[in-house]
């Protein structure tokens, strides 16, 4: 099965040495901006975007990037469970945590309330 360079048509993920990402926020003007940012320098490009955990699964499925950068407060599945499946399908794949939190103590947190 040959795999999609992007999800989002941009053009600057097309050429083979660049480095291609996916954003997973759920905050969309944040992701553009993130987006925008990366996209303005050569050998970068963003190559797809989600706002939950189901999403951006699919969607690194599909384009498989060189890097994923996860924000660790996504509604439903967290950014954490979203890790441990990143890392159960793709385990050498790099990943970029973006917070607001202390992550030690929010990684903490989110592990209790999930056992509850």
């Amino acid at each position: 099965m040959k795999r999609a360079r992007s999800t989002n048509k941009n053009p600057k993920c097309d050429p083979p040495d660049v480095k291609r990402m996916v954003i997973v926020d759920d905050h969309p003007l944040f992701r553009k901006g993130l987006e925008q940012l990366i996209n303005s320098h050569d050998g970068f490009a963003v190559c797809g975007e989600a706002e939950n955990g189901p999403a951006a699964m699919g969607i690194i499925r599909r384009i498989v990037p060189d890097l994923v950068i996860v924000d660790l407060s996504l509604p439903g599945p967290n950014g954490i469970e979203l890790i441990k499946n990143i890392r159960a399908e793709f385990p050498k794949l790099p990943l970029l945590v973006l917070s607001m939190h202390d992550e030690s103590r929010y990684a903490h947190f989110a592990l209790e309330r999930k056992a509850m």
